[in-house]
């Protein structure tokens, strides 16, 4: 009898031992899951005619775990793809300054990158929404800033701020544009930190990415979110989840979260995402004229207070 009890014993402890655990995981970001499209993305980039002076990264990855949350959110239950459901001949990336230009008048055009994965057909279950996780980076010399019209002195004060200051001055003169190539019904082009900044308003959130490099005078500015294949149903194609945490291996854990509809459920996930200011109407006759251009620079330089929106 004992040998029988320590026999069960042993295999019970086996199965606990072997068994995965029962807890519920909490949402994890991961980018293995289309190792390969990133690689090709990041050859076809290498090889776009993009000018000198900047450079541009796209990653795209999922959300795994426990992602009812974020179904909640925008009242979808969403699909992340892998990389068994991209259409390869039907993905890529591209410099896109013609359709960003088509798009939009701008005063200072700072790049744009298209990017779109075809998925294959059936990848995406009935009822639910495909979506993936992306990540778009821009690394930009103080040599492009200056050739795009930031003036030299403009461009100094801005190399030489606080990085915090610096992230204020940048994001209140220069914004993402999401243009929305495709979509049925149509949608004007959207200002994505614009839109992030009336929900944060006493700090940029962790998805919006600012970084300056003194030294080899670059700046490096990014953005991540979660971008679904769908036409938003009430014509607002942003969405924000400020209490979702995700969790990362290589960060901190990033609370909120911002969605993206792309326009058009198409069975393709696509993106093209623009950076810079529109032009400003001229002002009516008797009002103060000059260009806007470098306004909140200028007062940054001058140490006059100007809306604060501080990374936490």
């Amino acid at each position: 009898m004992r040998r029988l009890q320590l026999f069960i014993t042993v295999v019970f402890l086996l199965f606990v031992f072997a068994t995965p655990s029962f807890a519920v995981a909490g949402p994890t970001y991961d980018e293995d899951n289309l190792a390969l499209i990133n690689a090709a993305v990041s050859n076809e980039l290498a090889s776009a005619d993009i000018p000198a002076g900047i450079e541009v990264n796209v990653e795209f990855g999922e959300i795994t775990g426990y992602i009812t949350s974020l179904d909640a959110a925008v009242g979808k239950e969403l699909q992340f793809v892998n990389q068994l459901d991209i259409d390869s001949e039907k993905s890529g990336a591209k410099w896109a300054e013609e359709e960003a230009e088509e798009a939009i008048t701008f005063e200072t055009f700072l790049g744009a990158a298209g990017f779109y994965l075809g998925l294959n057909d059936g990848a995406v279950a009935d009822g639910k929404t495909g979506a993936v996780v992306t990540t778009l980076e821009m690394t930009l010399t103080k040599a492009f800033l200056v050739e795009q019209g930031v003036s030299q002195a403009e461009a100094d004060a801005l190399f030489a701020a606080d990085p915090v200051d610096a992230q204020i001055t940048f994001f209140d003169e220069f914004t993402y544009f999401k243009i929305f190539d495709g979509a049925d019904p149509a949608i004007d082009p959207k200002d994505i930190v614009e839109f992030v900044k009336s929900e944060y308003t006493d700090a940029l959130p962790g998805f919006i990415e600012f970084e300056v490099d003194s030294a080899a005078e670059t700046l490096t500015v990014g953005i991540r979110y979660v971008l679904l294949d769908e036409a938003p149903e009430d014509g607002e194609p942003f969405v924000i989840d400020k209490d979702i945490v995700i969790s990362e291996e290589s960060e901190q854990d990033a609370q909120g979260v911002l969605f993206i509809y792309d326009g058009n459920k198409n069975n393709e996930l696509r993106d093209p995402v623009s950076l810079g200011n529109e032009a400003v109407t001229p002002p009516p006759s008797g009002s103060s004229g000059g260009c806007s251009t470098g306004l909140p620079l200028m007062l940054a330089l001058l140490g006059l207070p100007i809306i604060l929106y501080r990374k936490k």
